[in-house]
């Protein structure tokens, strides 16, 4: 028997039931297992139902990871308020955070990362508003490490894209289960993510190549 749209969601917040109905299949059977009429049916909605909010399964795709970005952006203010007076903390604490967040969410951030701007053109402006927002708090950190002296001065960015491609693709490695625990004898996986990130401040420290 279909579980009925009294039960299934609050009034007013179909949006947000749609959305994580969404989460849990994807966290079942990946994004190739992941269709409007499974959602509305886990909703206990009508087929017809997820077109209020999404036009299409690509609309609903977009805005599982525009929350995911949210979230995320969420995550890293309030480590920036815990530790924006120690840069060198705040540094590793947003790192961490990142993985957390990769750890705890890993089907929401397989979609938060799918190529999603065709050539020329942004087709969801509020995902990608969302992905900035979250972004600019790596900059915010590099910009805080540059002024206690952790990073060479100049423009952010580079740092900050140094930081983001390390971090994102280590927690990509742990999430998808691809690294090896062979990788790890004789020590473990929390040791060397920080060795990880002891290279990452290193190499912000170094002079740039000419």
């Amino acid at each position: 028997m279909p579980v009925s749209q009294k039960t299934s969601y609050h009034h007013g917040d179909l949006k947000n039931a749609l959305i994580q109905s969404g989460l849990e299949i994807l966290a079942g059977e990946g994004v190739q297992g992941l269709t409007l009429r499974k959602v509305a049916r886990r909703a206990g909605v009508s087929e017809a139902a997820p077109y209020r909010h999404f036009k299409d399964m690509e609309a609903l795709i977009a805005a599982i990871a525009e929350q995911g970005f949210v979230q995320l952006a969420a995550n890293l203010e309030q480590t920036e308020e815990q530790h924006a007076e120690d840069p060198r903390t705040f540094f590793y604490q947003s790192a961490l955070t990142y993985i957390d967040f990769a750890r705890r969410n890993p089907h929401s951030m397989r979609v938060m990362f799918r190529s999603r701007n065709p050539e020329g053109e942004i087709e969801f402006p509020k995902l990608q508003e969302a992905a900035d927002d979250a972004f600019s708090y790596l900059i915010d950190m590099v910009e805080y490490c540059q002024q206690a002296g952790l990073a060479r001065a100049g423009h952010p960015l580079p740092l900050a894209l140094s930081a983001w491609s390390t971090v994102h693709g280590l927690s990509m490695l742990l999430i998808g289960n691809c690294i090896s625990p062979d990788v790890f004898k004789g020590t473990d996986e929390e040791t060397m993510i920080m060795a990880t990130l002891d290279i990452v401040l290193q190499g912000w420290q170094a002079s740039p190549t000419q």
